[in-house]
């Protein structure tokens, strides 16, 4: 999950703030890929304990 949240907020990041982009400053583009990042890793654990819950449902 680290590589990921890492790589999520790297690309987010940088496709904000690039001039092909949404050419964006970069502090904003900073902040949109931490919130980006977090729900990454929200989604991934809200994920998870749903199949967790489905796998240990159907023993």
């Amino acid at each position: 999950m680290i590589p990921g949240c890492f790589y999520a907020f790297i690309c987010v990041t940088y496709i904000a703030n690039a001039h092909i982009g949404f050419n964006i400053p970069w502090t904003p583009a900073y902040i949109i890929g931490v919130v980006c990042a977090v729900a990454y890793v929200v989604a991934c654990c809200l994920y998870g304990k749903k199949r967790a819950a489905r796998l240990l449902a159907s023993k």
